[in-house]
């Protein structure tokens, strides 16, 4: 298992790009495209945020069954770092 680690939201965003960009490569453009249109939805707002969580969320559960183990344990990572972010 790969030691994930983001201090700030932009080492977020990078990491969650890369994670777009791997689903791409790998042709899952489905899956990519939900992600990019769940990013979307982060406009400052708290409840955005929560949106985004949501479907992202979704989107991974809903298609785990086909991400390989790097992209999945990025993709798990990913939320349990905006789950606990949205807590505070």
């Amino acid at each position: 298992m790969a030691n994930y680690e983001v201090n700030n939201f932009e080492e977020y965003w990078i990491k969650y790009d890369s994670l777009v960009k791997n689903l791409k490569k790998e042709h899952q453009f489905e899956l990519a495209n939900k992600l990019v249109d769940a990013k979307k939805n982060v406009n400052g707002l708290t409840d955005g945020w929560f949106e985004f969580k949501n479907e992202f969320e979704v989107a991974i559960k809903q298609n785990k069954s086909i991400l390989n183990n790097v992209n999945l344990e990025l993709a798990l990572f990913l939320i349990k770092t905006i789950k606990l972010s949205l807590e505070r």
